[in-house]
């Protein structure tokens, strides 16, 4: 990612907890988006759970160009 940069190296992690699969923001300067929901940054939680099927993930700002498809089973 070049400057203004959208996502960092370490920008998330996603982990098992108990049962959930869950994603967690790692500090990011952007935040991450989870289904539609902030996470991360100025939000309110750094971690999200993810629902079975498929879930969109944005690094960064709405409009990050770093967009990804996480599918849990």
């Amino acid at each position: 990612d070049r400057p203004p940069a959208q996502m960092s190296l370490n920008h998330f992690a996603i982990d098992l907890d108990g049962g959930d699969v869950i994603l967690r923001d790692r500090g990011s300067r952007d935040g991450t988006i989870v289904n539609g929901v902030a996470i991360g940054n100025l939000a309110a939680h750094d971690t999200a759970v993810l629902r079975k099927g498929e879930n969109e993930v944005i690094a960064g700002k709405p409009g990050s160009p770093y967009r990804f498809t996480v599918v849990v089973t």
